[in-house]
């Protein structure tokens, strides 16, 4: 998870796939993150280390969020985005994204607020149109589905 909401305006595409390829070892398997392991019992630190030397814990989901409230990852720097992400997960894994931030009156399609968004129009829109082919679920509440 990758959070900093100070630098919504500046945050690129780029540095997050950065980020993302930098948590990955050798062979595309990513690292376990440190365990404290000083308050296990011998048998619980031997279990750990057995598991984690067995287990691939490469990652089978990628959640974006918010892709409205980050105007450096919007239309093809999002596609971009997920591409990337799918080709670093497991089996090619799920790819969600969460809306938020949707405006009242979305900047990136003018429409009657009380009108159906048609699938023409959804792959229209300049901040998720881009990236809804690679996109596996897509969360959004009813209010932000009515602005969207």
């Amino acid at each position: 998870c990758f959070v900093d909401t100070i630098s919504n305006a500046t945050f690129s595409a780029s540095t997050l796939v950065h980020m993302m390829s930098s948590t990955i070892k050798n062979n595309g398997n990513y690292s376990n993150p440190p365990l404290d392991t000083t308050h296990l019992s011998e048998e619980d630190f031997y279990e750990y280390h057995e598991r984690i030397g067995t287990n691939d814990d490469s990652p089978a989901a990628f959640l974006f969020g918010y892709p409205h409230l980050l105007p450096r990852m919007q239309g093809e720097a999002l596609a971009h985005i997920l591409v990337k992400a799918r080709s670093m997960l497991d089996h090619g894994g799920i790819i969600a994204v969460d809306l938020n931030g949707v405006p009242a009156l979305s900047s990136s399609l003018s429409f009657e607020s009380n009108e159906l968004r048609t699938v023409s129009s959804l792959t229209s829109d300049t901040i998720i149109g881009p990236a809804l082919s690679h996109i596996d679920i897509l969360h959004l509440n009813e209010e932000e589905l009515v602005h969207l």
